[in-house]
């Protein structure tokens, strides 16, 4: 069988969370990756399984994180802000808190 089709899939990177924005809860961010995906996956965001975005994105600095209770796909940069952030909490309150 010969494959016909491809389906790209834009991934946003939804911005680490922020005090210094008012009107946002997230920072502007305008990161983004373009993968693609198999054909039998189909064309719609909802069919795509979180573990097979982690395959193909992952490596390259992708990951999702729950933020401001959501779980979200953050870029690297976002990536090393948030996790920058918790380590600075939990040195400041203890282990107990992230």
């Amino acid at each position: 069988m010969v494959e016909q089709f491809e389906t790209a899939l834009r991934v946003n990177c939804a911005g680490a969370p922020t005090v210094k924005n008012k009107d946002s809860r997230r920072k502007l961010c305008h990161s983004h990756i373009i993968t693609t995906l198999p054909s039998w996956m189909g064309n719609s965001h909802s069919n795509v399984k979180h573990g097979e975005l982690r395959t193909r994105i992952g490596p390259l600095g992708w990951q999702r994180m729950k933020t401001l209770n959501q779980y979200t796909w953050l870029c690297p940069s976002c990536v090393n802000f948030v996790t920058k952030k918790r380590k600075e909490v939990k040195r400041i309150w203890g282990i107990g808190h992230t």
